[in-house]
C-alpha cells in the first residue's frame, strides 16, 4: 500500500506512475498546494486507498443524472481549458478520458462535473454527492490520497459563488511558510512545464504578500498604533519592493496576463488597506503616509476594475472564488473611500477616479448577461446565482446612491460613518457575510 509523502523524491514517484495527471513538477504542486490547504501535514502520510466505482455510487442523491460519454468530455476539456486558467492546481493531460477519470478520481471526477454543469439542479446535486464523499473518507475513514485532495482544492476554488466560503478561510490561521514550501516553489518556478505554471507560482507569491499586509495589519485591530515599534511605511514599501521582484520574474507574456494582472492589483490593494479601517484621532489626523496608502489603495481598485471588466460576463462562470472575494473587498473599501469625512480627503478626487455607482451599474448588467451568455440552463426556482447576485448588488447600488447624498446634503437618517472618517464595519448596505451551511468545512480544515 502506497503512501503520499513529504519527501520530494517519493512525491514524483507516487504521481509521475499516473501519466494522465501529471509527473515531476505537477507532483510538487500537490504538496506546495496540500501545505497550504489541509489542517495537519500529518494526514498526508497516511495510506493511500485507491477510491473505486463503488465509492462513487455509494452516495446517492434523487435529482442526479449521469452525463453522458460526450457530455462528460466536454466537461473535462471545458475544466481544463477555461477554468484551471484561474487556479492552476493540477496539469490533466489531453490524453485523459472522462471514463478514465470517473475511475481513478471519482471525487475530482465529481467536481469537475459541478463545476461545469450549465444545470443549477445538476450542480448542486453533484456538490451535495462531493461533499458527502469528502465528509465520509476524510473525517469519517481518516482517508488521505490525491483523489480526495485534488477534488477538495476543487470544490474550495469552485463550489460557492458567494463571499462564504472567502470569508470563512479569511478566518482561519494560514500555515507558516515552511522551508519546505519555499523549496518547492522554487523549483515550480524554475521548471514551469506549463505556462500555468507561472500562473501558480506567481499567485501563490502574491498570496504571502498579503499575508504578510495581514500580520502587519493586526496589531492595529487591537488598538496599537505601531506594530513593534516599527513605522507601517517600513513595511509598506518592503511589501511593495516584493510585488515589484514578482512582477520582474514574469516573462513577457505572462505581464499582460488577465488573471495575474487580477492578482497583482488585489495585492497592491492588500498592502495600501492595512490604514483604511483605522480609526482617526483627529478631525485633521491624515498624515502624508496615510493618504499615500489611501490613494495607493484607491489606485489599485481603480485598476482592478480596469482588468476585471475586460473579461466577458461569460467567462464568470469560470471565476474560483477568490475572483469575487476580491470583487467583494474592492467594492467595501470604495465604499469606504467614497464616504471618509475629513477635509485632507477629496471625495471628489475618489469618485472621478473609481465611481462606484457607475461600477455597480455595470457590475449588475454584466451579472445579468451571463446566464445567457454562458448557455446556463437555469432550472432552478430560485434563479440563477448570478442573477440573484445582481438583484443584491442592484438593491445595493440604490441604497449607496441614498447615502452618498445624504452625506453630501447632511439631511437624512444615520448612515453609519462617524464624523472622525471611520465608517462602521456593517455600514455598506447588501454586503453580508453568510456562513451557514460551512460547519462541515469547519470539521474538515479547522483542528479541534
Amino acid at each position: 500500500m502506497s503512501t503520499i509523502s513529504v519527501n520530494p523524491e517519493e512525491e514524483s514517484q507516487a504521481v509521475s506512475s499516473d501519466p494522465g495527471y501529471a509527473s515531476g513538477t505537477e507532483a510538487r504542486h500537490y504538496r506546495l498546494l496540500a501545505q497550504r490547504s489541509c489542517p495537519s501535514p500529518v494526514q498526508m502520510n497516511m495510506p493511500l486507498t485507491p477510491l473505486s466505482q463503488a465509492s462513487y455510487d455509494h452516495v446517492s442523491t434523487s435529482r442526479l443524472t449521469r452525463p453522458s460519454p460526450v457530455d462528460a468530455e466536454y466537461h473535462i476539456s471545458t475544466f481544463r481549458d477555461r477554468k484551471l486558467k484561474y487556479f492552476p492546481f493540477l496539469h490533466i493531460l489531453p490524453d485523459m478520458t472522462a471514463d478514465r477519470m470517473l475511475v481513478e478520481r471519482p471525487v475530482l471526477w465529481s467536481c469537475i462535473m459541478a463545476t461545469t454543469s450549465k444545470s443549477t439542479l445538476q450542480q448542486t446535486a453533484y456538490y451535495e454527492k462531493v461533499r458527502q464523499l469528502i465528509f465520509q473518507k476524510m473525517m469519517l475513514e481518516l482517508q488521505s490520497n490525491i483523489d480526495l485532495l485534488l477534488g477538495l482544492l476543487a470544490y474550495i476554488g469552485w463550489a460557492n459563488f458567494t463571499s462564504s466560503i472567502s470569508s470563512f478561510f479569511q478566518r482561519i490561521d494560514t500555515l507558516h511558510w515552511t522551508p519546505h514550501m519555499e523549496q518547492s516553489l522554487h523549483m515550480l518556478a524554475q521548471a514551469k512545464v506549463t505556462s500555468a505554471d507561472e500562473i501558480l507560482v506567481h499567485q501563490i507569491k502574491m498570496q504571502l504578500v498579503v499575508e504578510k499586509a495581514r500580520q502587519v495589519s493586526a496589531p492595529r485591530e487591537e488598538g496599537t498604533t505601531e506594530p513593534a515599534g516599527v513605522p507601517a511605511a517600513f513595511y509598506l514599501r518592503a511589501l511593495q519592493s516584493q510585488i515589484q521582484a514578482a512582477k520582474q520574474d514574469l516573462s513577457i507574456e505572462m505581464k499582460t496576463n488577465t488573471v495575474i494582472l487580477l492578482h497583482h492589483h488585489s495585492t497592491e490593494f492588500a498592502i495600501n488597506e492595512i490604514r483604511l479601517y483605522e480609526t482617526l484621532s483627529a478631525p485633521h489626523d491624515l498624515d502624508t503616509y496615510r493618504i499615500e496608502t489611501l490613494y495607493g489603495c484607491l489606485n489599485a481598485i481603480r485598476s482592478w476594475f480596469d482588468i476585471f471588466f475586460t473579461i466577458p460576463p461569460a467567462d464568470y462562470v469560470n471565476f474560483t472564488f477568490s475572483v469575487f472575494s476580491q470583487l467583494f473587498r474592492c467594492l467595501m473599501a470604495l465604499y469606504k473611500l467614497s464616504t471618509i469625512d475629513n477635509p485632507t480627503w477629496d471625495t471628489n478626487l475618489v469618485r472621478k477616479t473609481a465611481d462606484l455607482l457607475p461600477i455597480l451599474d455595470q457590475l449588475v448588467l454584466n451579472l445579468r448577461r451571463v446566464d445567457r451568455d454562458a448557455g446556463l440552463d437555469e432550472d432552478s426556482a430560485e434563479g440563477s446565482a448570478f442573477c440573484r447576485t445582481a438583484d443584491k448588488y442592484d438593491s445595493m447600488r440604490a441604497k449607496c446612491k441614498e447615502r452618498f447624498a445624504v452625506i453630501q446634503t447632511g439631511v437624512g437618517v444615520d448612515m453609519g460613518v462617524d464624523p472622525m472618517g471611520r465608517i462602521n464595519d456593517e455600514a455598506m448596505p447588501g454586503m453580508t457575510l453568510d456562513l451557514s451551511g460551512m460547519s462541515w468545512l469547519s470539521d474538515i480544515f479547522v483542528a479541534p
